[in-house]
């Protein structure tokens, strides 16, 4: 059986195993959605600061305005 939500796309949400028995301890299920939550605060900075690189920037970088245009539009959740 998949764990994955949207298994036709590349940018795939993959869900964690079934725990064991036990499952995971309370602890660490915070560490991964503090984890997540950094991961996903980063991207949005991230791609908020490629808006405002200017063309110079953009070309040392070899990044086009339409390859920013494509990232920015993307939603934070997504690679």
């Amino acid at each position: 059986m998949s764990n994955c939500i949207d298994c036709a796309d590349s940018d795939v949400i993959r869900l964690p195993a079934p725990a064991a028995a036990a499952g995971p301890t309370w602890s660490a299920r915070v560490i991964q959605i503090a984890d997540m939550l950094a991961t996903w605060i980063g991207r949005a900075r991230d791609r908020r600061d490629l808006a405002t690189f200017n063309d110079q920037q953009l070309q040392d970088i070899g990044v086009s305005r339409s390859d920013v245009a494509r990232e920015t539009d993307k939603p934070f959740w997504k690679p």
